[in-house]
């Protein structure tokens, strides 16, 4: 199976800070990231100065005549979960800008949009290089799917127990106290069944209680 081609594309991103955060977690997972330059990014010195190297501009045009698939992510209407979205083997995802999001005519063009579910009441939306990286672990796997799961638990190690706190009861002292009562009384019961019956004295006459009238 070939390795999934994945482009990010940044679309008119003005913050420097987060152009040079979503080239950082494009190089961890080996993808390249581009950008649609419509806000002066290129002329930031702490562009510059950083050593990821020069920006990779694209235009619009490029990106709409070519083949890949196009992958809008951002908050919109009936946008699909990410959790579980597969991409095809060339495509590229698209986040817009920081306020205005992606441009119209992407948005219009843009072969599926995705967004990341959000649970919490006071959260709606990520810092849009914090929401990339989620979408980008999630896309570039070979194996996509709601939440990896462990398939095989038997490799890896099991988890240390936790350290008892001064005069806490252990769970294999529990069990000792548990299983020594349970003995305890298996005794007293069997001291009672073998114990001889006293017999009532001859002159024993049981009489009936009666009623207390009030």
């Amino acid at each position: 199976m070939s390795k999934k081609r994945i482009a990010l594309v940044g679309d008119g991103i003005e913050n420097p800070g987060n152009a040079l955060a979503m080239m950082h977690a494009a190089e961890m997972y080996g993808v390249n990231c581009q950008f649609r330059d419509t806000k002066n990014l290129s002329g930031s010195t702490e562009l510059a100065d950083s050593t990821s190297g020069p920006l990779e501009l694209v235009t619009d045009d490029e990106l709409v005549e070519s083949n890949s698939q196009l992958i809008a992510f951002d908050n919109l209407p009936g946008a699909r979960d990410v959790y579980g979205f597969r991409a095809s083997h060339e495509s590229r995802l698209i986040v817009g800008n920081e306020r205005r999001g992606i441009s119209h005519r992407l948005r219009s063009t843009a072969n599926d949009t995705v967004h990341v579910p959000m649970h919490s009441k006071r959260i709606d939306c990520l810092n849009v290089a914090a929401a990339f990286a989620v979408a980008l672990h999630y896309l570039v796997q070979s194996k996509s799917g709601p939440m990896a799961q462990r398939r095989n638990t038997s490799r890896h190690r099991a988890r240390p127990s936790r350290p008892t706190t001064p005069g806490a009861i252990t769970p294999d002292a529990k069990n000792r106290t548990c299983s020594q009562l349970q003995n305890k009384r298996e005794q007293v019961r069997l001291i009672y069944s073998n114990a001889p019956q006293r017999e009532a004295p001859a002159n024993f006459k049981q009489t009936k209680r009666k009623p207390i009238t009030r």
